[in-house]
């Protein structure tokens, strides 16, 4: 069993991981939270609108995501020489831009007040599925 020191840039960046992780579902609550309330004008036509585009956003950052992962985390993974810094940036910009397709979600239901959980889930999905791995930090 190894034991890690406290700014070991691995275990910061599953500190920063599991905090976006929790970040979609808690987006989620205060939704059906607001959509309880009942505030609010709710204007469906501006929200189909919205979402087609925010879905060929969702889509176009996701390519984003896959190109930085491929090109910058993945190579990385093996190498000796690995820069902590340049690794936990470039882990955070794919965090983040999964991060904003669960966001998506949370803007068009409280501009339509309806739930849209493809969003909270594909963003979920995408964190998950770039989970922060001890061979990306050297």
């Amino acid at each position: 069993m190894s034991t890690r020191a406290p700014g070991s840039p691995l275990l910061v960046a599953r500190l920063v991981w599991a905090s976006l992780l929790v970040a979609p579902a808690l987006y989620s609550v205060v939704l059906v939270l607001l959509l309880r309330s009942g505030t609010g004008i709710p204007s469906p036509a501006l929200a189909d609108q919205l979402r087609t585009i925010l879905l060929v956003l969702a889509a176009g950052q996701t390519l984003a995501v896959w190109f930085v992962w491929r090109r910058f985390v993945a190579l990385s993974g093996g190498r000796a020489g690995v820069d902590p810094q340049r690794a936990i940036a470039m882990h955070v910009v794919c965090w983040a831009l999964c991060e904003a397709i669960a966001l998506y979600g949370l803007v068009i239901g409280v501009m339509a007040h309806r739930l849209e959980p493809v969003f909270f889930v594909w963003g979920l999905v995408a964190l998950l599925l770039l989970r922060p791995r001890a061979e990306n930090f050297g």
